[in-house]
Parts: C-alpha cells; structure tokens; sequence
C-alpha cells in the first residue's frame, strides 16, 4: 500500500471454478482513513474477456482486408470509396499510381478535373436505390477505364460508393485494331470477291464467244465438205464425160490382155478418186506403204494372188507375203475373215 500510486490499472487472467479463463480489467484505488493513512486497497475488476475477443477478432479482419488489398493492386484494380458529398474517403495503391493521393478531396476536382459531378457519375443512384452499376470512361490522357460501383455502409451508418476501376486501354486498342483488320480483311475479300465475278463473267464471255466460233467453225467446215463433194462430183462427172470415153477407145485398141487389164486398172482407180477407199487404206494407224495399198486394192478389186503377181510384175509368193502382211497391219490374223470381204465390207462404206 505504500509503494503504489493513489490510482493504479493492469490486466491479468484469472481461471474461474469451471476452469474458463478470463481477462480482468483492475482498476486499484488507495482506501486512507481520516487521519489520512492508506490502510486498504479497493479493487474494482472489469471482465473485458468480450472486448479482447473483438479486438482480436477486428485486426485479422483487418489482416484479411488487407491482403484483399493487396490482392487487388497486385491484378492492377484500382479501389476508390466515395461519400455521398462526393468526397474521396480511401484509395487503394494503384489508384494512387495513377491519380496521386486525393482521399479527403472532392472526387470530379481532384480526379477527374471537373468543377461539377461528372456525367457519367453513379453516385446517387448507386447510394440512394444500392444499385450495382458498370460503366466505361475515356480520360482526357487517352486512358479507357472500366468501373464497377456498388454500395458499402460505413462504420458510422453513412452509405458510400466503392468502385472498382480497371485499365483497359490495351486491350481497348488491341480490339480497335482487330476491327480495323477485320474490316480492312472484309473490304479485301469483297474486292476479291468482285474480281472473281468479273472474272468469272469474263470466261462466260469468252465461252459463248468460243460456242459462236465453233458453230461458225462448223458452218464453215460443213460448207467445205458440201463444196468439196461438189467438186468430187464435178470431177466424176468429166472423168466419165471426157476421160473414160478415151480409155475405152484405148481398151479396144490394146493388143494384149496384160494392156488391156492395166487399163481397166486405171479406170478403177479413177472410180477410187472420189471415194473414201484409198483414204482409208491410207490410215496412219495401219502404216501400210504405198505398195501395199496397190496389192490391198488389187483384191479389192476381186483380183487373185497369180493375177496380182502378173499385174505387178512380181512373184506369187511376194505377193502372198504382201496379202499377210496387210491383214496383219489391218488386224486380221487368225481370223477367219478374208481379205476381200473385208475390204468390200468395210472400206468401202461410206
């Protein structure tokens, strides 16, 4: 009692008979009597155990808090809390970054630059009605922002507006040049599409444009076969008004039957001028020589191997030789089919 001040406080624990622990609040005060001597201590204990709960319960709030915090500015979101007179309450780190330390300030003045809420501002609606709203804005530094707003209610019962702010300027411009590259990209297309119609119009014209030329073509080709037959037929009428008049007169006149069967020859062969026998013998495919077309036209003719060898002054045996070759050429081998027939039935149609 004498060592201690008049008035005194600590704390300690106590342990109750249920064995709970709790903390008390002394508050120590010196009892004197009248002669002004301590003689006592009064004691007055608090059990503020409920009180260190809260305080402890508040500082890991405010730990937590803090690593949301923390959290935001790490992803880049910028926290303002605004009152209801526009005043700027708290801002978090990355809102300072930006816009410098305005909290006590007038959010549009010191912010935003303005001497009036800006338009865009959520403010009252957002207290008034709780209303969650979002909104972009472009700052007079070419930045574009994406704002979250909602409402909080403050320890002292006010309601504030805390916005969520986001810097979307890249991502804003790298979207603006996708739409430029998709237009740009569209316009190509079209152009190309374009080309390719004209183009395609184009071969449509050159299509029909080939279709008339090969009709005239036609025409042209139909009109030279007609003018060629005429001629064929003008040149079997003089070989038979002006020429074989004389080669019978010259049969008559011929000694032997040799003579006489070379002329009748002759006269075949000028029939065979206007037909398409030699033309045929002549095919490219066959490749038969000149001397095989005469001995091919000779058994056309109904003329025999012995006959064939006399009229052309060669053996019989070379002139079979010629015989088998041209069925070979013509693709008669192993067939039994002769060679005369053939030749009447087939080369001679028309």
């Amino acid at each position: 009692m004498q060592s201690r001040p008049e008035v005194s406080q600590f704390e300690n624990r106590i342990i109750l008979k249920n064995g709970e622990e709790r903390i008390i609040s002394w508050r120590n005060n010196v009892v004197r009597n009248s002669e002004g001597q301590a003689n006592g201590i009064l004691s007055v204990g608090v059990d503020i155990t409920g009180h260190r709960q809260v305080e402890r319960s508040l500082l890991k709030s405010r730990k937590r808090m803090q690593s949301y915090l923390s959290a935001i500015d790490n992803i880049g979101l910028g926290l303002l809390v605004v009152d209801g007179n526009y005043c700027v309450r708290d801002m978090n780190k990355t809102m300072i970054e930006w816009f410098g330390d305005q909290r006590g300030t007038v959010c549009h003045r010191s912010v935003a630059g303005l001497n009036k809420p800006c338009s865009y501002c959520r403010l009252t609606s957002v207290i008034e009605k709780r209303d969650t709203a979002r909104h972009q804005v472009h700052s007079s530094g070419g930045r574009i922002f994406e704002i979250v707003t909602t409402a909080i209610d403050n320890q002292d019962g006010r309601v504030s507006m805390m916005a969520i702010i986001r810097d979307i300027t890249k991502e804003e411009q790298a979207l603006e040049k996708i739409k430029k590259l998709s237009s740009a990209l569209e316009s190509r297309v079209q152009e190309r599409t374009l080309e390719l119609e004209q183009k395609n119009k184009q071969l449509q014209h050159n299509k029909l444009e080939i279709e008339k030329k090969n009709i005239t073509l036609r025409v042209l080709l139909d009109q030279q076969l007609a003018t060629r037959e005429e001629l064929e037929g003008h040149m079997a009428s003089r070989l038979k008004k002006l020429v074989y008049p004389y080669l019978e007169l010259l049969e008559e006149e011929a000694a032997g039957s040799q003579a006489k069967a070379y002329i009748r020859i002759i006269a075949a062969h000028l029939d065979t001028m206007t037909s398409s026998f030699v033309k045929k013998l002549s095919n490219p495919l066959w490749q038969l020589t000149p001397r095989e077309i005469l001995v091919a036209d000779l058994v056309q003719h109904g003329k025999c191997t012995r006959e064939i060898g006399e009229l052309l002054n060669i053996s019989p045996r070379t002139a079979e030789r010629y015989r088998n070759t041209i069925r070979k050429k013509i693709g008669l081998t192993q067939k039994k089919v002769s060679l005369y027939k053939y030749l009447n039935s087939v080369l001679s149609s028309p």
